[in-house]
């Protein structure tokens, strides 16, 4: 993504000369003081009009760090309308500073259901199972009614489903656990417990990021393998023990490289193509 500046860069005004002509470029003033405001205005709108016309949603939160090790609370919905189409909304994607306590991360989303107007809306929660988020979304209780209030719903249904509904966004059963993250959890837990497994992942890791340090080593695995290695991603555990177990095997049989077929000596072929078969099953179901 370029910066609003590349509108006055000498050579992106000749491209556009030559591409366009006669197409006259707005200054960078103008698209950040005038035409980003109006986009965003624009899209608030739309938003505002699919989340008005939705009975209920689903919230799903998670936490992102980026390279710069800044912390960020995205928030989504997403419904079924009427005529069963799907809709996904991007609510909120905010700067995290300081803890990422749960108190701060409920604080967040009660603040961008306010600002969206779906309190009222939420059927589920949909968080991974870190430590925070299970805190953010705890039972604490049930308060205790001195009067007698709920005596009256059945004279008004629609005020005592309301009720109901606000009462349940209270319980811990309203927070519910990515099954995607628990399954790589569980992944990660099942490979530790057999040391072969464990040993041919860290090897197969080491194949991976050794080749990586490399844009020589990383353009032949390319060319001589067609493969393209990826980094760790650790919120996709089981596609990415998958890939480095498949990728690492096959570049130690087709490189032929004395380094990569000693790492792997000691492993068995076997218990590769067994990781590669059982994960690959768990992968399906991760994607």
């Amino acid at each position: 993504m370029e910066p609003f500046r590349v509108v006055e860069r000498e050579g992106f005004l000749q491209f556009v000369t030559v591409a366009v002509p006669g197409c006259k470029l707005s200054s960078r003033d103008d698209l950040r003081e005038k035409f980003l405001p109006e986009k965003v205005s624009e899209l608030k709108t739309k938003i505002s009009s699919s989340l008005a016309g939705a009975e209920y949603v689903c919230i799903a939160l998670d936490v992102w760090t980026s390279r710069s090790t800044e912390g960020f609370l995205a928030v989504e919905a997403t419904f079924v309308d009427s005529d069963f189409a799907a809709h996904r909304h991007l609510l909120s994607f905010t700067r995290l500073t300081g803890s990422h306590t749960g108190a701060r991360i409920r604080c967040e989303y009660d603040a961008t259901l306010l600002q969206w107007n779906i309190a009222d809306k939420v059927l589920r929660v949909v968080t991974d199972n870190a430590s925070s988020m299970i805190k953010a979304f705890a039972f604490t209780g049930w308060e205790t009614e001195e009067d007698d209030d709920y005596d009256n719903f059945d004279d008004c249904p629609e005020r005592f489903t309301k009720e109901l509904l606000s009462e349940f966004h209270q319980l811990e059963q309203f927070r519910f656990g990515c099954a995607a993250h628990s399954l790589h959890l569980a992944v990660k837990d099942a490979i530790r417990q057999d040391p072969n497994a464990e040993e041919v992942v860290r090897k197969c890791g080491a194949i991976v990021a050794s080749i990586r340090k490399s844009t020589a080593d990383t353009e032949e695995v390319l060319n001589v393998a067609g493969l393209h290695l990826e980094s760790h991603n650790a919120t996709r555990c089981v596609s990415y023990v998958i890939e480095i177990v498949r990728k690492s095997f096959t570049c130690a049989e087709e490189l032929r490289r004395a380094t990569l077929q000693e790492w792997l000596a000691d492993s068995s072929p076997d218990i590769i193509k067994a990781l590669i078969e059982t994960l690959k099953l768990i992968g399906l179901s991760d994607d």
